[in-house]
């Protein structure tokens, strides 16, 4: 699997980029669910829950990518 630039107003952009600006409102997506249904008291460290969240979310979508 290659990996291919995009290129945005002639400006060469690693897709990288584009899927982890992708993942970033997922996150916050799934993080504002956890606490709207209290969820988030059976965490025991909330910042690392996130961080290891977002790798997951990032690494679905980079798998899941066609580019």
């Amino acid at each position: 699997m290659e990996i291919h630039e995009v290129s945005i107003a002639s400006v060469y952009l690693s897709p990288l980029l584009l899927y982890a600006l992708f993942a970033l409102p997922i996150t916050y997506g799934v993080r504002y669910m956890i606490h709207r249904y209290k969820l988030s008291r059976f965490i025991w460290h909330e910042m690392l829950f996130i961080v290891a969240l977002y790798v997951i979310i990032f690494s679905i979508i980079t798998l899941l990518s066609p580019l």
